[in-house]
């Protein structure tokens, strides 16, 4: 991806780019992911992998951070 460096990349979307269009192409021949005979046309498969990966990625975060808030709080 042009507009990041590598060391970006990998804090948003948990793996390197080299790893990501790897994955994409293990995946992208699957059927769930094309178009189906009705309704819209999904998105490119390495954008849908990317907002799956930075989802899971933030998942983790909101959860350290609600668990160190607690703590925080309790040693007040």
């Amino acid at each position: 991806m042009h507009w990041m460096n590598d060391v970006e990349f990998k804090r948003k979307y948990r793996c390197s780019c080299p790893v990501l269009d790897k994955i994409v192409q293990k995946i992208k021949p699957s059927d769930v992911l094309k178009r189906g005979a009705r309704g819209p046309a999904p998105t490119k498969v390495k954008h849908q992998l990317m907002l799956l990966l930075q989802f899971l990625g933030k998942e983790g975060e909101s959860i350290n951070e609600t668990n160190s808030k607690l703590v925080i709080d309790m040693s007040q």
